[in-house]
């Protein structure tokens, strides 16, 4: 399976939890990826289309992966009752569309380890969830090839925000 480039730094952010879930699963690329590069031992391909669940479901039986990985549809993080000792991948859609997601399950995200995100648009919309949501930026990481990713932390638990704007810096798109 070959990866973006986008997608493979996605994955290389992730630190070890026992189950990501993968929001907005499109193809299941990340969910596989992360269970073959051992950042978890479960995970989560979630989307609130058909069509692109199967889409994952038929990925994940090719690398017969369908123990690990559990498809679900779903809109964000709404068919989840528990999500502690998870962490979240939300990646490829709008900043509204996200921080609709969030703001949806505020409640349930606050005991999750972490939740990389990173939208394809309106970074800003989520930058201003963040900050009337009392979700501070601790701090930023600055690396000349990484540009600068901030650091966001929730009710004691780190959350990492890609911008639209330092993935196209990275990846050129």
């Amino acid at each position: 399976m070959k990866l973006s480039n986008r997608i493979n730094h996605i994955i290389n952010m992730c630190n070890y939890s026992d189950t990501i879930i993968d929001i907005g699963c499109d193809h299941g690329y990340v969910s596989i990826e992360l269970i073959n590069r051992g950042k978890c031992k479960k995970s989560y391909a979630v989307d609130i289309n058909e069509k692109p669940l199967s889409v994952a479901i038929k990925n994940i039986s090719k690398y017969n992966l369908d123990n690990k990985i559990k498809c679900v549809l779903s809109n964000g993080f709404s068919s989840f009752t528990n999500l502690n000792n998870c962490s979240a991948v939300i990646a490829g859609m709008g900043g509204s569309t996200i921080v609709d997601i969030l703001k949806n399950d505020n409640e349930k995200i606050s005991n999750m380890d972490y939740i990389l995100i990173q939208p394809n648009a309106y970074p800003k919309d989520i930058r201003k969830f963040i900050y009337s949501n009392n979700i501070y930026v601790e701090g930023s990481i600055t690396n000349t090839s990484l540009h600068v990713l901030n650091i966001c932390l929730t009710s004691g638990k780190k959350a990492i925000f890609l911008s639209q704007n330092t993935m196209a810096n990275i990846y050129g798109h």
